[in-house]
């Protein structure tokens, strides 16, 4: 896994019908604009769980699905109703890594205020 430099990476689980999946690794992004962005791959080798299409969105002019799922953020359950997407296999704008944003549904609606000390370069 290929984290760069200053990326903040924060372990995560999807909470899908009161199921928690295993923890990934999500990079924080609060210039995304959805909740939670995953390939199909990072569901296969760490989500391991079903998950319900629900709509779906256009990214780069090709339909992603939206599933089903809230996130477990340190044991704090972000609701988010308009679902995760899913970008499948081979899609340009697919993550390297789970991207978690800021959409209103994730942090936002949730009030989770996230501080980052630059100088002591940690989160909290």
């Amino acid at each position: 896994m290929l984290v760069r430099p200053y990326q903040i990476v924060l372990p995560i689980a999807l909470s899908v019908s009161g199921r928690l999946s295993q923890r990934f690794p999500a990079i924080l992004d609060p210039g995304h604009s959805h909740n939670l962005s995953l390939s199909a791959a990072h569901v296969r080798d760490w989500i391991r769980m079903p998950l319900r299409h629900v709509r779906w969105i256009r990214a780069n002019n090709v339909r992603v699905p939206l599933v089903e799922a809230d996130i477990d953020l340190d044991g704090t359950i972000l609701h988010c109703p308009e679902g995760v997407s899913v970008f499948p296999d081979g899609h340009p704008a697919a993550p390297r890594l789970p991207l978690l944003g800021s959409r209103r549904a994730g942090m936002a609606r949730n009030k989770i205020k996230i501080v980052i000390d630059g100088m002591d370069v940690t989160v909290g």
